[in-house]
């Protein structure tokens, strides 16, 4: 009997610990985002007005930045109800059970019910079964998005500090020829013929090389991004037909909870 119950507990707190783990990976990220954003802005603002495909990815990057939002608020949706459904009146009731008990199947008996109503809060019950593997899923995709953007923030560092390398060498070479160093090398200044600023070839053939890791990376985002906002749309509606059905369901706030105004039913709607 203790043997089962223990497993009940491990696989409750081992699926809270997921759910945090996600957060706080998530949280991490965003923090590591705004820190890349200064850098790469840094790094690239002597020429990325001047070259249309680094904006072209830096627009990409925004739109997966807004993702990983979504992603976010999802995630502090969910513990939030989970740590409020768990550690809340579930937990008072326990040690008030346990301080009131005279033998040791009082004790039992109230563990076993703690652990029943947490169960059907964090829809490990076979009734929620669908909400759970669903739920479970979107977790997943949380965390291959962290996975996957990190890399990607990783690859635009690493271009850009490739594109200063590049310009370092081309300054330290009109220095060493004794031309002019007061304009930005790396940028050619418009000319009657060019009627436009380009950027210097040296530096454009690195940063066309150093931008492929890039721009290979960002589909596989685009579509963990969409398939999200689908799921996590289909997961609201599955909610909101339980709640429905019966209205002691314990999804009776999630519904509106995760889809507060409307939003992720709207964000699935504009992504099709």
């Amino acid at each position: 009997e203790i043997h089962r119950t223990m497993a009940r507990y491990n696989r409750l707190f081992g699926f809270l610990l997921r759910v945090k783990h996600a957060v706080a990976e998530m949280e991490h990220l965003s923090t590591l985002s705004r820190t890349w954003d200064e850098i790469v802005a840094t790094l690239a603002k002597p020429w990325r007005r001047v070259y249309g495909r680094f904006e072209l990815v830096m627009q990409q990057t925004s739109r997966i930045q807004m993702q990983r939002h979504h992603m976010l608020q999802f995630l502090h949706s969910v513990h939030s109800y989970l740590m409020s459904g768990v550690l809340t009146t579930p937990w008072a009731a326990l040690i008030q059970r346990c301080t009131s008990a005279n033998h040791i199947d009082d004790l039992i008996a109230a563990h076993h019910a703690y652990l029943a109503v947490l169960e059907r809060v964090c829809l490990l019950t076979q009734e929620h079964a669908m909400l759970s593997n669903s739920l479970g899923r979107l977790i997943d995709k949380c965390t291959s998005f962290t996975e996957h953007a990190t890399a990607l923030y990783g690859s635009l560092l690493s271009a850009c500090t490739d594109v200063s390398a590049s310009v370092s060498e081309l300054e330290e070479a009109q220095r060493y020829l004794g031309l002019p160093t007061d304009t930005p090398v790396a940028v050619i200044p418009a000319t009657d013929e060019t009627h436009a600023a380009t950027l210097h070839p040296a530096v454009k053939s690195v940063l066309d090389a150093a931008l492929l890791p890039v721009e290979r990376q960002l589909p596989a985002l685009q579509s963990l991004g969409r398939a999200f906002l689908a799921q996590v749309s289909s997961l609201v509606h599955m909610a909101q037909r339980l709640h429905d059905a019966a209205s002691t369901h314990p999804l009776t706030h999630v519904a509106s909870l995760l889809n507060f105004n409307g939003y992720y039913t709207r964000r699935a709607t504009s992504v099709q």
